[in-house]
């Protein structure tokens, strides 16, 4: 299941292999930590997945995290109205996928057509990376690109 709460976006799964207890994951270990204040030190990373920050706990753990935070936070009557509009997490950072806009030619305009990239920072270096590695690694170091947006989530569809 997804959960929307303030300033927080996780998935919530079934373990696979401990039937009592659920994994939840976040793309940004804050989320994490806002949700689950009393077990930030039970947070890993799984560098190689698509939610890389993860957390073990039991269904009736997760349960009372639930039910307080519907107790005692969930005081507003319209979910985006109340998000708070300069979230840290929104500043793109290593790894983020975002919406950039390279100016043709030596323009400082956004004329430049939009594009969904991997941000990738290499030392002083920064790239955008496609996820299909058809499409060639594109060097912005010192170039001028717009950041149109930090994408906050992807939905995915399976068959």
């Amino acid at each position: 299941m997804w959960l929307f709460a303030k300033n927080s976006f996780v998935s919530i799964v079934s373990h696979r292999e401990r039937p009592n207890d659920c994994l939840v994951r976040a793309r940004v270990k804050g989320h994490l930590i806002r949700l689950f204040p009393k077990y930030t030190k039970e947070i890993f990373e799984d560098a190689e997945a698509d939610y890389r920050w993860r957390l073990i706990v039991s269904k009736k753990q997760l349960a009372k995290v639930l039910t307080d935070y519907i107790l005692h936070q969930l005081k507003y009557d319209n979910f985006k109205a109340m998000q708070e509009p300069d979230d840290p997490d929104a500043h793109p950072k290593h790894g983020d996928f975002i919406i950039a806009k390279i100016p043709k030619a030596d323009s400082l305009g956004d004329d430049g057509e939009a594009t969904f990239k991997r941000l990738v920072f290499d030392g002083p270096n920064v790239y955008l990376k496609a996820e299909n590695k058809a499409y060639p690694l594109i060097d912005v170091t010192g170039k001028w690109f717009i950041i149109v947006g930090v994408v906050k989530a992807i939905a995915e569809k399976t068959f």
